[in-house]
Parts: C-alpha cells; sequence; structure tokens
C-alpha cells in the first residue's frame, strides 16, 4: 500500500530504533467482511494426517501453482525482515 521506508525513531529513553516497516499497512488494515463468515470447519487440523508434497522441480511446481490459483486467499512466510527481531524483555 506504501513504499516501504525504514525510518529512525527514538523510544521513550531516548535510544535509535527503527520505525516498523509495516505501520501504514497495519494501522489501515480492514478484514473483509467474506472473511469474518464461518466456513463450517471448527475442527483444529491435524498436521500429522495433513499431506504435502516436497516441490522440487518444475512440474511439481507448476501442479503447485495450479493448486493456488483455485484458492482466494493464500499466506506466506518469507522472514523477509531478518533485521527485526523482537526482545521479550
Amino acid at each position: 500500500m506504501k513504499p516501504l521506508s525504514i525510518l529512525v525513531e527514538y523510544d521513550s529513553k531516548g535510544n535509535e530504533c527503527f520505525s516498523h516497516p509495516y505501520v501504514f499497512e497495519i494501522d489501515n488494515f480492514k478484514i473483509p467482511q467474506w472473511q469474518m463468515k464461518e466456513n463450517g470447519c471448527n475442527q483444529p487440523l491435524d498436521l500429522k494426517n495433513t499431506p504435502w508434497t516436497f516441490v522440487d522441480n518444475l512440474t511439481l511446481f507448476n501442479e503447485m501453482i495450479q493448486e493456488l490459483n483455485q484458492s482466494e486467499i493464500i499466506g506466506v512466510d518469507l522472514e523477509a525482515h531478518s533485521y527485526r527481531y523482537f526482545d521479550s524483555k
């Protein structure tokens, strides 16, 4: 929604820190109503019984893309901001 910018900020003690790279998106996040409707799946998934495929070639990759294209929404975790960590102190 907004170009990525990492700005220097200061905490309450005057220590230098960085702004959250997605603060604009977080502040303006609105959940679409269609995502708030029940889908009939109230049971948690059992990962031991969940089929999976290790995608390690172009054929499997293309099959994966075809399957993902059938979904309205998918989630991807890239760990793209490895400079950022959250201290529990």
